[in-house]
């Protein structure tokens, strides 16, 4: 089964279980992989489209993912490189067609400066099946 972010669509899930093919931790790394291309328009597939309110790796509220992707090109233009570690701590709770977690993720990062950025992020998340989007 196959799980995104906030309002994405992806296949229902019956019953977040170990080996039950939902929402785990594998897949949330899988997401910040994708941010640690540094490329913000392959993580698209990850967020709902339209007017939702998201925050963006600079903290800022923004309401829709047009936004975000242009805001966070310019952050990440000052990158380097960057690796983002899903923690062991990554929990995971299903809600019907939905799901929701959290998770802390360790960043490793190389500004294009040379200096070096190692910080702790707080990931809170939702989930939403392909089937409940319609």
């Amino acid at each position: 089964m196959f799980w995104c972010s906030w309002s994405q669509a992806c296949p229902a899930q019956e019953k977040r279980a170990k080996g039950s093919g939902g929402p785990n931790k594998a897949y949330l790394q899988k997401i910040w992989d994708g941010w640690a291309a540094l490329d913000p328009s392959t993580q698209g597939q990850y967020y709902a489209q339209g007017p939702h309110t998201f925050y963006d790796i600079a903290a800022a509220q923004i309401q829709q993912l047009g936004r975000v992707q242009k805001g966070v090109v310019n952050v990440l233009a000052d990158f380097k490189s960057a690796k983002f570690t899903v923690n062991d701590d990554a929990e995971i709770y299903p809600a019907g067609d939905h799901a929701w977690g959290f998770a802390t993720v360790k960043e490793d990062a190389t500004m294009k400066s040379g200096k070096r950025e190692v910080a702790t992020i707080r990931w809170t998340f939702v989930l939403r099946s392909k089937l409940a989007s319609g």
